[in-house]
């Protein structure tokens, strides 16, 4: 299973909101420091935060689309995209 990754600042509000929402729902993610992260730089994204799961992202506090990342991870999938 993909794990979840919150890229985010140390001073971001709306990261410690999305943070929390994640930990509310029992969510284990690992954050990342955007500043200093590569793998954020590959993104080409340059706000906060950005919430990862598979080939999934969203960026910023969208929590429509963050709770469809909780149900994705709860469900168990692996977070990718399918072909039919």
């Amino acid at each position: 299973m993909s794990e979840v990754k919150v890229f985010s600042t140390p001073t971001c509000v709306y990261c410690s909101q999305v943070k929390k929402y994640l930990e509310m729902k029992g969510v284990p993610f690992t954050e990342l420091d955007a500043f200093t992260s590569e793998e954020y730089k590959k993104l080409g994204v340059l706000t906060v935060p950005v919430i990862v799961y598979g080939d999934r992202k969203v960026i910023g506090p969208q929590f429509g689309q963050i709770a469809e990342i909780v149900a994705l991870y709860r469900s168990g999938s692996d977070g990718k995209n399918k072909e039919k």
